[in-house]
């Protein structure tokens, strides 16, 4: 495993461009594996399929996934007027109607998905369940009732959805919504959708609600343990013995399922601290390999700072999009605008906000910090990384208190000022992100200084004047009441209020 880490890790340059799929690896793979145990189709003709919202329908003979052909969407990515939410322009909606059925029968539903969006890489979806029963879903306003997806440009897609969460006594019908977000590069407006068979199944579903597990699972870290600290795994049962084996299939350490609520074992394999992989056995029941070692969560810090880089905002990330959000403004109220493109996108969607980015950057400077001598590579990766999501945090401050804090965006822009697209949100002077940014600029100064002392002297005027402390009962911070003791960053907090000051 850590070997395929270290094979990603050479052929992306640390990764630098989005890591390989390990399809075996995901509980896709595990849920298309299970026996279907009842199915019943759907099929999919003028007699039963409506569209709602632009776009065109028809029926594909040709490209079909099943032999018998499939409907095929022909959707516009663009609007002439976007949605109030900015998070798409329209929604073009398939609905496979059915006449008020007790689906109950059934906890699972599978069909197959092919999306011709050559300047898209992944296609944003939502499959949902229409009940006019005893409780309405999708439940307005809310996620219930609905399951989202990313499609891949130019494959078929076999989608798999368990919902026995979902009330479905009363089913009107089953519906894929498709958001018009526009493409992030200059192309054609528009992306072909073939759906072809659909079918209500009958499966063993996954565990869904509660801390107790499914028949057989084990719950354990599947990044590891490393040495030194306490090593705890559970099961749903296990009146016995629990063994832990080496790669070699030894058993190294072998001990009691300790009783715990609701049915659970806990399995304590703390004094083991030998470094190497291993595997949990218990009624015959196996876990999959996992390291004890001081370098167990290093794969998975890798995989975070790639999916950071590959939400870059404002940047041509290789395979997934271009530059992007150029002309996302933020406006000062004196009416000064500056361009946000930058930092990552986040939320699920293409926004970002101040306060997350500045979390986010601590995190990766701590990481760059903790595993300077450890692991060198990862270490000025983290540091990278850190930079990219600094350079929003400075470049989007005005001084005088006055931030971009964030704005809600969910399609891709044109890149181009004065156009129907564009993006103009408030800036804010609010405290507490002044304060969370002054902190981590302060830690970046002390990283940076070294090797790059301009770029460190570029983080210090947003902590270099120290902070507020609150000494008054009534002071206030930009018009905010503050409590006595509340600590407030100076730097970019211009405010009138019974404040002392100190330099920590």
């Amino acid at each position: 495993m850590l070997g395929q880490m270290k094979r990603q890790l050479e052929n992306s340059r640390c990764f630098r461009q989005g890591m390989e799929k390990d399809l075996e690896e995901c509980a896709e793979a595990r849920w298309l594996a299970k026996p279907v145990l009842d199915s019943r189709a759907l099929p999919l003709d003028s007699d039963n399929v409506r569209l709602q919202g632009p776009g065109v329908m028809s029926f594909e003979k040709k490209h079909t996934i099943s032999g018998k052909g499939s409907i095929r969407l022909d959707v516009p990515t663009d609007g002439c007027r976007r949605h109030p939410s900015n998070r798409a322009f329209s929604v073009t909606t398939m609905m496979r109607l059915l006449p008020g059925e007790n689906l109950e029968r059934f906890n699972r539903i599978s069909l197959w998905i092919y999306v011709d969006s050559p300047a898209i890489a992944n296609n944003f979806m939502e499959l949902s369940i229409h009940n006019q029963g005893k409780h309405i879903m999708p439940l307005p306003g809310r996620f219930e009732g609905t399951h989202t997806l990313g499609i891949p440009h130019g494959e078929w897609q076999h989608i798999v959805w368990e919902f026995p969460y979902v009330y479905r006594d009363f089913v009107t019908g089953i519906s894929l919504a498709i958001h018009a977000h526009r493409t992030p590069v200059p192309a054609p407006q528009g992306i072909t959708v073939y759906v072809d068979n659909m079918c209500l199944e009958q499966v063993e579903a996954d565990h869904y609600k509660g801390f107790d597990l499914r028949a057989g699972a084990i719950a354990y870290c599947h990044s590891g343990y490393r040495p030194e600290v306490v090593k705890q795994a559970y099961a749903q049962s296990g009146s016995g013995m629990f063994y832990l084996r080496n790669s070699s299939g030894e058993v190294t350490f072998q001990g009691n399922c300790v009783p715990q609520a609701n049915g659970l074992r806990q399995m304590d394999f703390s004094p083991v601290k030998a470094e190497g992989w291993y595997t949990l056995e218990v009624d015959g029941k196996k876990s999959r390999p996992f390291r004890i070692g001081r370098d167990a969560y290093i794969p998975a810090a890798w995989k975070t700072l790639n999916f950071f880089f590959s939400e870059r905002c404002g940047f041509d990330v290789p395979g997934i999009h271009t530059e992007c959000h150029m002309d996302v403004m933020s406006v000062h109220p004196d009416g000064r605008r500056l361009p946000v493109c930058g930092g990552w996108h986040d939320a699920g969607d293409l926004t970002q906000a101040a306060i997350n980015t500045a979390e986010s950057v601590f995190a990766m400077l701590e990481l760059a910090i903790a595993e300077r001598e450890a692991q060198p590579e990862l270490s000025q990766r983290a540091k990278e990384e850190a930079r990219w999501g600094l350079n929003w945090l400075m470049r989007t401050r005005w001084g005088d208190g006055y931030r971009h804090n964030g704005t809600v965006i969910g399609f891709w822009s044109d890149n181009i000022q004065g156009t129907l697209d564009d993006i103009n949100a408030d800036s804010g002077n609010r405290p507490f992100d002044n304060f969370m940014i002054a902190g981590v600029c302060a830690k970046a100064i002390a990283l940076f200084r070294d090797d790059d002392p301009r770029f460190a002297d570029w983080c210090a005027p947003l902590c270099q004047r120290g902070f507020f402390i609150c000494s008054g009962r009534n002071a206030s911070v930009s018009g905010q009441r503050v409590g006595r003791g509340a600590l407030y960053a100076a730097s970019d907090e211009r405010s009138s209020c019974n404040l002392s000051y100190g330099v920590i």
